[in-house]
C-alpha cells in the first residue's frame, strides 16, 4: 500500500508573511504583498479563479511578476523551516493564460544563517503546459533553513506573470 504524501509546509499559505523584494535596473525595492498585476516594481500576490496557460482553472495560487526591467527579478524569503527526512519540494510552474512572449527563470534557493545557495533552477516559456518540479531535500535533513522563491525575467519582462502553483514541501 502506497503512503500518501503529506504537506509539511505550504508556500501558498505562507506567502503573505514572506519577505518580498524586487530588483533590477541597479536597485532593489521591498514589495507590499498583494499589489496590482501591472505594478512596474513587480508583484507577489495570491490570486484565485483564473485560467492558467494550459487552460485549467486555478484555485488560490501564488502569482509573481519580476520588476519591469530586462534584468528584473522578484524574490520571496519564507519563514524558517526544519527539513525532515523524506522532505521534497514540489510545485507546478507556469503562467496565466494569454502569456504570449512570457519567459522566466524560476529558482529555488536555501538560506542558512548568512549563507545562500541555489538548489535548482528551471527555464520556462509560455508553451501551454505547466512544468511539474520535484526536488529532493534530503541533503538538508535536520537543518533549519529559509527557502527563497525567485523568478527572473529572461530577457523582456513582458507577459511574465508567473505562478508557483501548489508550491509545498511534502513528506
Amino acid at each position: 500500500m502506497e503512503s500518501q504524501l503529506a504537506d509539511t509546509y505550504d508556500f501558498v499559505a505562507q506567502a503573505s508573511s514572506a519577505t518580498w523584494v524586487s530588483s533590477g535596473g541597479g536597485s532593489e525595492v521591498n514589495l507590499t504583498f498583494g499589489g496590482e498585476d501591472d505594478d512596474p516594481n513587480g508583484v507577489a500576490k495570491l490570486k484565485g479563479n483564473f485560467i492558467l496557460e494550459n487552460g485549467a482553472d486555478a484555485g488560490k495560487t501564488l502569482v509573481v511578476h519580476p520588476r519591469h526591467t530586462d534584468d528584473g527579478e522578484v524574490a520571496g524569503t519564507f519563514s524558517e523551516y526544519t527539513v525532515q527526512e523524506g522532505n521534497r519540494f514540489k510545485a507546478k510552474l507556469g503562467f496565466l493564460e494569454d502569456c504570449g512572449s512570457g519567459r522566466v527563470i524560476y529558482q529555488l534557493w536555501v538560506k542558512q544563517g548568512d549563507s545562500l545557495s541555489m538548489l535548482q533552477e528551471w527555464e520556462k516559456s509560455c508553451t501551454g503546459q505547466l512544468l511539474n518540479v520535484d526536488v529532493d531535500l534530503s541533503s538538508l535533513k535536520g537543518k533549519k533553513v529559509q527557502f527563497v522563491l525567485v523568478v527572473l525575467a529572461d530577457g523582456s519582462p513582458a507577459d511574465d506573470l508567473a505562478i508557483w502553483g501548489s508550491a509545498r514541501i511534502v513528506r
